[in-house]
């Protein structure tokens, strides 16, 4: 098996802030999530915690639940959604990864409002657990995407739409990653692809 680039599994994330209305073009955020943020075993999810169709799906898009104002984030608009990405599904059929430890125990985590759940892929010896919830105030926290290295990444999920992608050539955008462009889901009131992707500003 060959050595894993320190970048391969970096996340090139691209979402909408979560201010008190509706997003539009002036909340959208580019930002490197890498692979040693999402894997904070702080943000660990115990099993029982994850639903059963996040195993089969690559990419899912769930309602939150309105709290109450006392128990709310700040900053962040009441009911909006969190997502969960399946990394593992990126991989080829019948994959299997030697020698994995024996995975941590996690935290019976609720996701809220912008939070992001990750399924990471298998490392050896990386001793993960099979998911993690960043809450929303970390993906903020993120550094972010800039630097004309990062003008594919960023052309590809703003002018071209994509949703997720594994980027494996460095010829193609001078690194390897994973794009997600959350800011490409469209809600299930909005049917019209065109009006969604016109809310989107597109690279200069």
């Amino acid at each position: 098996m060959s050595e894993f680039n320190a970048e391969v599994d970096d996340l090139a994330l691209f979402f909408y802030k979560n201010g008190d209305k509706e997003p539009g073009p002036d909340d959208l955020m580019s930002v490197w999530l890498s692979y040693a943020t999402y894997t904070d075993p702080k943000y660990a999810m115990t099993d029982g915690s994850l639903k059963a169709y996040w195993a089969k799906s690559l990419l899912t898009k769930e309602d939150t639940k309105p709290l109450p104002p006392e128990e709310a984030p700040k900053g962040v608009r009441a009911g909006a959604p969190y997502h969960v990405v399946n990394l593992f599904q990126l991989l080829p059929a019948g994959s299997s990864v030697e020698g994995l430890s024996e995975k941590p125990r996690g935290t019976a985590l609720t996701p809220g409002p912008g939070d992001l759940v990750v399924v990471p892929q298998p490392r050896p010896k990386a001793n993960l657990a099979t998911a993690y919830c960043v809450p929303y105030s970390a993906l903020l926290n993120c550094p972010s995407l800039e630097g004309p290295q990062t003008s594919d990444l960023r052309y590809m999920a703003i002018d071209e739409g994509v949703v997720v992608a594994n980027i494996p050539k460095l010829e193609l955008c001078g690194m390897s990653c994973i794009i997600l462009g959350l800011v490409n889901v469209r809600g299930s009131a909005q049917l019209s692809k065109f009006e969604h992707f016109g809310r989107i500003v597109k690279s200069p």
